[in-house]
């Protein structure tokens, strides 16, 4: 007897239907999973050449900047396109060029291939608190800043202002009057002088080993560091004021 050859359509039958569509999920998971490896692979390598040093940079510059600043986030928005050969740059500095609301500018400054020097601007995103001073009530007009006229508080860097006084100095007498919950602002406040004109100093003059002190009268006002004009019986002659009562003569 021969055997009969049927012709039959291709059909594979595997007893459920719901282990082939369950394969088929598995080659999808695994073909996803693929892709969403090569894509973090992909973002790794991007952050190892252009953000790994830069935004460790970026954040010592914004830092810098303003001193009493807490960063939660820093996200550096790579530019659309980088030059050739960008893979071998060495960054050498980070310049923060703008902060506004919660955006910012850096100019990167790399060195080539061919040791010339390459300058990329790069966008970020930031999230971040800063430490600022506001006033605790009404502060008036030419009056000496004291502990009792301001508080320390954190705000979003929304506010933030580059005239923000972020660190207080000796001596800050207000220029104009302060409404109370004000953030303080530089341009708010002028500062003390250590020596008005009229005042008699010790002028200290060197010469070579010898030293002499004479008594001399300051023609103009200044701080500790400046360097002002004096009168004296016979001349004019600046100094460098050291103190509130004496000025080197160099």
């Amino acid at each position: 007897m021969k055997a009969k050859m049927i012709k039959c359509p291709l059909f594979f039958r595997c007893g459920n239907s719901s282990v082939v569509e369950r394969d088929l999920a598995m080659v999808d998971v695994a073909s996803s999973t693929l892709v969403s490896r090569s894509i973090f692979l992909f973002i790794l390598s991007v952050n190892l050449l252009f953000g790994a040093n830069l935004g460790e940079l970026t954040k010592e510059q914004i830092k810098k900047q303003i001193p009493t600043i807490k960063i939660q986030s820093l996200i550096l928005n790579e530019p659309d396109s980088l030059p050739s050969g960008f893979n071998e740059y060495k960054l050498q500095s980070v310049d923060i060029q703008k902060i506004n609301k919660n955006q910012g500018t850096i100019k990167a400054i790399y060195k080539t291939n061919t040791n010339s020097l390459k300058n990329i601007f790069i966008r970020f995103d930031i999230k971040a608190q800063i430490g600022v001073y506001v006033a605790k009530n009404e502060i008036p007009r030419n009056h000496e800043l004291n502990l009792n006229d301001y508080f320390f508080k954190m705000v979003d860097i929304s506010q933030y202002d580059p005239d923000m006084i972020l660190s207080l100095q000796y001596g800050l007498i207000t220029k104009v009057k302060i409404k109370k919950d004000d953030i303080l602002k530089q341009r708010q406040f002028k500062i003390k002088n250590d020596v008005l004109k009229g005042d008699q100093v010790v002028l200290i003059v060197q010469d070579g080993g010898l030293n002499a002190q004479i008594l001399a009268t300051a023609t103009q006002n200044g701080k500790i560091g400046d360097t002002i004009n004096f009168k004296t019986e016979n001349q004019n002659i600046k100094a460098t004021l050291i103190s509130k009562d004496k000025a080197v003569v160099r």
